[in-house]
């Protein structure tokens, strides 16, 4: 062994240097390293273990999140379902009553229907979409329902009676039976053609006059 003083050169420890006093001090303080070096490793071995057992809970979490979300998604997925069987028993009661298919997303913002039970209940419906036909908004979705009759209005006429001698003298008159043409024999003579157009022009001036 060897000690050095503070900027001096290490020198040999003689056995002067070597006392009882020397050695129980250099004992001690080995005891004391491994102590402190015990002790490092007890904290080592505590951090690891602290490690380990923080990433078990993150995954026992992880897992516990991904099962949460899968839940989520399956009950929005039924929301969904549940929703989409009540919008056809909707549609299809709205378009009962007039409205036009390509109106029926808007009225179905504007009416604000709640979807409630799993199963949409048809009467309740139909008694929700009576009321939206006469709703100052929505019932613009709608043909305008026919007027009521008025009972104070009178009666409609009867068409009038035929006159006995109807049909028998009061006739329209007939138009006149299509002319014969002219024979192609008298065509060819020209006396003969001549005075049957001759007859012909006397015939219809008569019926002018």
């Amino acid at each position: 062994m060897s000690e050095t003083n503070a900027g001096e050169t290490p020198r040999p420890l003689s056995a002067a240097d070597v006392t009882i006093d020397r050695l129980t001090q250099i004992a001690s303080s080995r005891a004391g390293f491994k102590q402190k070096l015990k002790a490092t490793q007890e904290e080592r071995d505590t951090f690891k273990s602290e490690v380990a057992t923080l990433r078990t809970q993150l995954a026992d979490a992880q897992k516990v999140a991904n099962t949460d979300a899968n839940r989520q998604r399956a009950d929005d997925l039924a929301g969904e379902l549940k929703t989409l069987r009540h919008r056809r028993v909707f549609d299809r009661l709205a378009m009962a009553r007039g409205a036009d298919a390509d109106t029926l997303d808007a009225l179905w913002q504007l009416s604000a229907y709640k979807v409630e039970a799993d199963e949409p209940d048809e009467k309740a419906l139909t008694e929700f979409v009576t009321g939206l036909t006469a709703h100052k908004v929505t019932g613009r979705f709608f043909p305008a329902p026919e007027a009521p009759p008025d009972p104070n209005a009178p009666p409609p006429k009867a068409p009038p009676k035929p006159s006995p001698a109807a049909g028998r003298g009061d006739r329209a008159p007939q138009p006149p039976p299509p002319e014969e043409p002219p024979d192609e024999k008298l065509l060819k003579d020209p006396i003969k053609s001549f005075e049957y157009f001759e007859r012909k022009r006397k015939e219809a001036a008569a019926k002018r006059a």
